[in-house]
């Protein structure tokens, strides 16, 4: 099942069957954001009261909320790593951005 999605924030959806009951928590921030529900439909409404919730608390105390994840990563490599990497983005004609996302792709979806 796809995660949650609202405001760029990203939640979990997961169930647990001691309580019989749905929950779930934010995970593009440090923070902990968490909520429940009974059935799937109220999860989602729990997660969105949840984000406002955590946006609001924030604004009112004066805190800057936490921006999820913006797709900008800096990476340090070792200098010959970097090298080669390049000479094998070179080599499949793509930007090493590119061929860094897809390695990256490729070690996340790992079947």
């Amino acid at each position: 099942m796809k995660p949650f999605e609202y405001k760029g924030y990203v939640g979990t959806i997961d169930y647990s069957d001691d309580d019989e009951v749905m929950h779930g928590k934010v995970i593009n921030i440090s923070g902990l954001v968490t909520y429940e529900a009974s059935n799937i439909k109220q999860l989602k409404k729990e997660f969105v009261k949840s984000v406002e919730s955590y946006l609001k608390f924030c604004k009112e105390n004066g805190k800057e909320a936490q921006k999820p994840m913006t797709g900008r990563l800096t990476v340090r490599l070792d200098p010959q790593l970097h090298l080669e990497a390049v000479s094998a983005a070179m080599e499949n004609h793509v930007s090493l951005n590119e061929f860094i996302s897809k390695a990256v792709n490729n070690a996340v979806h790992v079947s």
